[in-house]
């Protein structure tokens, strides 16, 4: 990608664990310009993302990055989530919006607007039908993930709320806030 080379790093450990099993560490790097702020993995994929304002999508099976996504227009990214079948990347950033990506081509699906404030956090469920976000506006949203509208804005918290996850089935979602508070949020009924 851009001429530059990947380097897959394979290191087996010689200690071994309590069953006895080798484990082997396998380190991917030379896609990122800059340092990694965030990573997320599942069993045959990984997304990391840095300051260099790209998202990398790791294939493990073939310990490559294969898909990059330019997140450029987030003017820096916080964090990202992905849906259970590792198709779509949602991304948050600096910029005030969620970007919904196709894994597979890099390319932008939806591009999510209504924070008014920086985007700290992002959820996805599992199938992706809704996302939740968090924002140094004080306020989470539950986003439908096929549209790109807003379901949902939830109110509460005192301070800027640092973090949100969503349920696989999207029923619930949990925020925490430097408010010293965890709040479980009702997304149905």
């Amino acid at each position: 990608e851009g001429g530059r080379a990947m380097r897959v790093e394979k290191t087996g450990l010689e200690k071994r664990d309590k069953s006895q099993r080798r484990r082997r560490i396998v380190a991917l790097s030379g896609a990122h310009t800059r340092g990694i702020s965030g990573v997320l993995a599942s069993d045959r994929c990984a997304v990391s993302w840095s300051k260099d304002h790209a998202i990398w999508l790791w294939d493990l099976d073939r310990e490559e990055a294969v898909t990059m996504l330019d997140a450029t227009s987030h003017d820096g990214i916080y964090a990202c989530a992905m849906t259970l079948d590792a198709k779509r990347i949602i991304s948050c950033g600096y910029d005030k919006n969620l970007r919904i990506w196709d894994s597979a081509s890099g390319k932008c699906l939806l591009v999510l607007s209504g924070h008014s404030d920086s985007v700290l956090s992002c959820s996805v469920t599992a199938s992706g039908e809704h996302v939740a976000s968090c924002s140094y506006d004080g306020t989470v949203r539950i986003w439908d993930g096929a549209m790109g509208t807003t379901r949902l804005v939830l109110e509460g918290h005192s301070d800027r709320i640092n973090a949100c996850s969503i349920t696989a089935s999207g029923g619930r979602v949990a925020s925490c806030s430097r408010d010293r508070s965890v709040r479980i949020w009702e997304t149905v009924g």
